[in-house]
């Protein structure tokens, strides 16, 4: 009997959905008191990936605020713990970081919504 080959797929392992946005953060780590600019590659409900200039360690503490390009949005200031860190270029980083407090989580929660919702529609769908 001849054996099928079946076309492999990744399996998404992640809880919550992903999607790519580029917002505008701040972040610093809870040991240092500078806040360094940088942009979020992608969001969810349980966490952040973001660009960062240092590499930093697994469980690291890390505080983020996110900030929408739009002046009538709030700010969202989060704790996080970092799940994952990798170099992508000399001084270049990607982090992956899991929420572990967010101020207004209910704004916070409308806010994701919004962009999600947002990013899905196309240019004849939106008001």
């Amino acid at each position: 009997m001849a054996k099928k080959n079946f076309p492999t797929q990744r399996v998404e392992r992640r809880k919550a959905q992903r999607f790519e946005t580029p917002l505008e953060v701040v972040y610093r780590h809870k040991s240092e008191r500078k806040w360094i600019k940088t942009t979020c590659k992608n969001i969810s409900g349980k966490g952040i990936k973001l660009f960062a200039r240092q590499l930093f360690k697994l469980g690291d503490k890390v505080e983020v605020i996110i900030r929408s390009k739009d002046p009538n949005s709030k700010s969202f200031t989060t704790s996080c713990k970092v799940v994952w860190s990798k170099e992508i270029a000399k001084d270049r980083f990607e982090v992956g970081l899991s929420f572990i407090k967010i101020e207004n989580r209910n704004e916070f929660i409308e806010f994701i919504c919004k962009k999600m919702i947002d990013l899905s529609l196309t240019e004849k769908d939106k008001p």
